[in-house]
């Protein structure tokens, strides 16, 4: 690699040259702004992955790969569409070359989205690839939610739903009335 010539001005060398000259130095004793070799890390194949509304998908395997150690890897990820999945609901596992990323989509959220994953490594190269999310709508039943919600039987005991305690007696004409308020 070649160094810049440092440039006597009026006899003197100028900041701006010795902070050029300081950089490329520092440049070249750290692998010439890339890995030994040049390369930068990589992050593996990111199969499509499909999950129903508020539901988180299960870890994701994927691997990467470096000239220098892949302990050093800073992983990190991107998104296409922050409504659907936001940094917050992206996490990671794993050490060396197997890592797995768990993704959570915004509650309520369905539609596609784009993750990337970033490997960068000491020297800032930085190698991704993305993981295409598809994010299913699902219609709830009000029969389940109810069923759910509401006890089934008389002697079942009372529920509370929004910080109101209900009777569970459906038949009874003031049992929602805490709701009309």
């Amino acid at each position: 690699m070649k160094l810049r010539t440092l440039h006597a001005v009026a006899g003197r060398v100028t900041p701006a040259a010795l902070l050029a000259a300081v950089t490329a130095l520092a440049v070249a004793a750290c692998g010439g702004g890339s890995n030994n070799n040049g390369t930068t890390p990589t992050v593996g194949a990111l199969a499509a992955t499909t999950v129903n509304q508020d539901t988180k998908t299960g870890p994701i395997t994927f691997t990467v790969s470096d000239d220098q150690s892949v302990d050093n890897l800073v992983i990190s990820a991107t998104t296409s569409d922050a409504s659907i999945v936001s940094s917050y609901g992206i996490s990671f596992a794993g050490t060396g070359a197997s890592r797995t990323v768990t993704i959570t989509p915004e509650e309520g959220a369905s539609g596609m989205v784009n993750v990337g994953i970033l490997a960068r490594d000491a020297q800032g190269a930085t190698g991704s690839n993305t993981l295409a999310l598809t994010v299913t709508a699902v219609n709830q039943s009000i029969l389940s939610y109810t069923n759910s919600t509401f006890a089934l039987g008389p002697n079942d005991p009372p529920a509370q739903v929004s910080g109101f305690t209900f009777t569970q007696d459906a038949d009874a004409v003031t049992t929602f009335d805490p709701l009309l308020q």
